[in-house]
């Protein structure tokens, strides 16, 4: 091969491999969404109130990173990022030939064009957009109030400002109804709109403004135009106002409801279920009339009044026996077990009862079309509650009112009952008993070849399987190579991630829960993440072109949790073939090193790093590096903390006792983690010369008390370690001072007549003087706790 043609072809190799994977715009033209641990080099800089919200926005696709790897928390967001983030979130259309005529090159202005378009993003009066300018917290207002469409809300609690005049006047209006909306937050009533916004900031706006999908939560107030769910306030959909009205507020009170939102805006409701009870004299009345709302009504508590045109479905859930509804309903569920009660008028198409013991009564002035029984149903299970006949007169020839007879006779007045008409017998259905059908596969699983390094693969397993059923299915993985790929299951979403190259089966298991159960299999590869550069022709011929060989560094996939023991702890090892993989397959050489080998040392040995404590305490970082056989290395890094669990504690004195005659004790409590020795203990008196000193035999385990007694008490049990403490007769109180091996460590003091222990809440004596408020005084000759000490917390 020609040597000049040799070295053209190695520059172009180069280049394409440098290139190839590379980004030529900015941080969020990446469309990764790994976790943030993994994705992202510099992860460690996120504030910790932030990261779960930026996990959240990779995972959705909403926010992305640069294209070194990197996501730069701090930076401030730019008017450029900006309309790319709201653009992408908001899944708007993007034309790539907008703003060609401008003559402009930059890379967002299709995001920003299309933003443009929405209002959403305007620029200053001459057109000029400013991409470059970084945004600030009023502007940012002004965005979102833009984007939720809040712009004139009358609902809404207005938050007290301490620093509204350093507003400018353009944004006061959009702060204020921003704030109201929750869409931005003051930090103790100070909203700093000159502050820039950081990158990391901007992940938790983008989770809850583009939030969507169907959700149960609980109404918890209404206020106009403004409803609050959980506490967080949204805007109600004039679609929506009539029955999310101030006139079913209480009705609505902690109802629970399923909703679905857009850019905080509630634009649909499929369920209400009402959780506020009324009473007889005052039932609570939800009133839907007019108001077009076809979702489900649950009734779950008492003296409730349901009022409608139409109803497309009630459901009657345990607590609802007493209910009353006018209107016409399609479907009525019965889930209760108990008796329900239920007035009111209408036509219900049909009633569906759950169980054979519900039971309902109903008026003649309800009206049934069809009755759905469970298996081993009756008819029963309606009773109709017709009120007594009505009794009127009979008319007469004559126009007497008194009943006389046309010759003056006296005749009897005489009266007919008038029946009230019997309702419709409805069609009654008593299904059979059902047939379970198992799950079947509805549509395969492709089989997947994936590069390495590339991000999580989801798979809605509801479009994989089906059950005729409508049984709910519930998967897992039953067969999968875990060298190869990581796979769960969250919900019904099936997420695979790559994790080294080669080929693995992987199968999903569906069960009904009725014994049905059927598999999907599908083969899952993941190959090399190498780009070859195009060459272009070139005459005369070229020959057959082999591309070097590249090696790859090793590759980080897991990080070493921190490590936290207790002093006297000898050793800890890791296993580090887990931490780090290597796409060319080399054999990985690990070394590591501590920032405080005073504290821990380390050694590894082939795969596994051994931590080893020095019996001190204090942190540590380790380093640990992974090299191929060609010299290049990646690393991790993991805190390592050896902490004294017996810091701030001590034996002290826990109770003193001063009863009749011969019966006073001294209780000690040892909280600490090791059994204390009695040769190390002293009590000096303030009354005697020679000090109180124990046995070496003795022993105060942890967390254990002893009590030192006088040996002529007949009160106490042999449990107790008996001295002469020649209290008797004495009637001034004695201090008494604790020595453990030979240093002051508690003061106390016993007195004549008095019962007093020390505080629950206590870890350590008192060295220094006797503290009163220390100690509770347990009245007198009082002996029902000695030798029992419970601290608040486990010390």
């Amino acid at each position: 091969m020609n040597y000049d043609w040799k070295k053209a072809l190695l520059a172009v190799t180069a280049i394409g491999l440098f290139c190839g994977n590379q980004s030529a715009h900015a941080a969020d033209q990446t469309e990764s969404t790994k976790s943030v641990s993994s994705s992202f080099s510099d992860h460690r800089d996120i504030r910790s109130t932030s990261l779960e919200s930026v996990q959240e926005a990779v995972k959705q696709g909403l926010i992305s990173g640069y294209p070194d790897g990197s996501f730069h928390p701090q930076q401030s967001l730019t008017r450029r990022e900006m309309a790319v983030l709201l653009a992408k979130a908001a899944q708007l259309k993007i034309d790539q030939k907008a703003g060609q005529n401008s003559g402009q090159t930059d890379w967002a202005l299709p995001y920003i064009e299309a933003i443009r378009a929405k209002g959403w993003m305007t620029g200053d009066t001459q057109g000029n957009f400013h991409a470059n300018d970084p945004i600030r917290r009023e502007e940012l207002a002004s965005i979102l109030v833009r984007v939720t469409g809040t712009q004139g809300i009358q609902g809404g609690m207005k938050q007290s400002i301490s620093d509204e005049s350093k507003w400018s006047g353009w944004a006061k209006s959009e702060i204020h109804t921003a704030l109201k909306m929750g869409l931005l937050e003051t930090n103790e009533g100070v909203f700093d709109s000159k502050a820039l916004v950081e990158r990391q900031d901007i992940a938790q706006i983008l989770v809850d403004v583009f939030q969507s999908g169907e959700r149960i939560a609980t109404l918890t107030d209404l206020d106009g135009d403004v409803a609050y769910i959980d506490g967080r306030p949204f805007v109600i959909s004039e679609a929506l106002q009539k029955i999310l009205s101030t006139g079913n507020r209480t009705a609505l009170e902690k109802a629970v409801v399923t909703y679905n939102a857009q850019t905080r805006k509630i634009t649909s409701l499929t369920e209400i279920q009402l959780m506020q009870n009324g009473t007889t004299d005052n039932p609570v009345t939800l009133d839907t009339r007019d108001s077009g709302y076809q979702g489900v009504i649950s009734v779950a508590v008492n003296h409730v009044v349901l009022k409608a045109d139409s109803l497309s479905q009630v459901v009657l859930k345990s607590g609802a026996s007493e209910v009353t509804v006018d209107g016409n309903v399609g479907v009525l569920r019965v889930e209760n077990t108990e008796k329900s009660v239920v007035k009111g008028t209408g036509t219900w198409k049909e009633v569906v009862f759950k169980d054979p013991k519900s039971v309902i009564t109903l008026p003649d002035s309800i009206k049934t079309d069809r009755v759905i029984l469970p298996d081993g149903g009756k008819s029963s299970q309606i009773i109709r509650s017709t009120p007594q006949s009505a009794i009127l007169p009979s008319s007469n020839n004559g126009n007497s009112s008194s009943g006389s007879s046309s010759n003056g006779s006296t005749v009897p007045s005489t009266s007919t009952p008038v029946p009230t008409p019997t309702p419709e017998t409805p069609i009654i259905v008593v299904p059979p008993s059902p047939v379970n059908h198992k799950p079947v596969v509805k549509a395969s699983i492709p089989d997947k070849s994936v590069l390495f390094g590339d991000s999580v693969q989801e798979i809605d397993l509801q479009l994989v399987f089906t059950d005729e059923d409508q049984d709910e299915l519930k998967f897992e993985i039953s067969s999968i190579d875990s060298t190869i790929a990581f796979a769960e299951i969250v919900g019904t979403t099936l997420k695979v991630k790559p994790l080294a190259l080669g080929n693995t089966k992987i199968t999903v298991k569906a069960s009904d829960g009725n014994g049905g159960v059927e598999s999907a299999s599908f083969n899952y590869g993941v190959q090399p993440n190498v780009t070859i550069p195009t060459i272009p022709p070139i005459n005369p011929p070229i020959p057959p072109i082999i591309p070097l060989p590249i090696n790859h560094p090793p590759v980080w996939v897991k990080d070493i949790p921190d490590v936290k023991v207790d002093i006297g702890t000898k050793s800890k090892q890791v296993q580090l073939a887990d931490i780090f993989t290597d796409i060319d397959g080399d054999q990985l050489t690990y070394t590591a090193d501590s920032t405080a080998t005073d504290v821990v040392g380390v050694k590894v040995e082939g795969n596994m790093l051994t931590l080893e404590f020095q019996n001190k305490t204090g942190s540590a970082t380790v380093t640990v590096k992974a090299k191929d056989p060609k010299g290049q290395e990646t690393g991790t890094t993991f805190s390592v903390n050896v902490e004294d669990p017996d810091k701030g504690k001590g034996l002290f004195i826990s109770e003193v006792v001063w009863g009749d005659g011969y019966d006073q004790a001294i209780e000690l409590y040892n909280p600490t983690s090791k059994a204390i020795n009695g040769e190390d203990i002293t009590i000096v008196r303030s009354d005697l010369a020679n000090p109180l000193t124990l046995d070496s035999d003795v022993v105060i385990d942890s967390k254990s008390t002893l009590v030192v007694a006088e040996e002529l008490s007949a009160a106490f049990d042999d449990s107790y370690y008996y001295v002469n403490l020649t209290l008797s007769g004495q009637t001034d109180p004695v201090t008494l001072t604790l020595y453990y091996k030979g240093e002051i460590i508690d003061t106390a003091s016993i007195v004549p007549a008095k019962s007093l222990a020390r505080k629950r809440e206590t870890l350590k004596g008192s060295a220094g003087e006797y503290l009163s408020a220390d100690w509770n005084d347990m009245g007198n000759n009082n002996f029902d706790d000695l030798g029992i000490f419970s601290p608040l917390s486990n010390p």
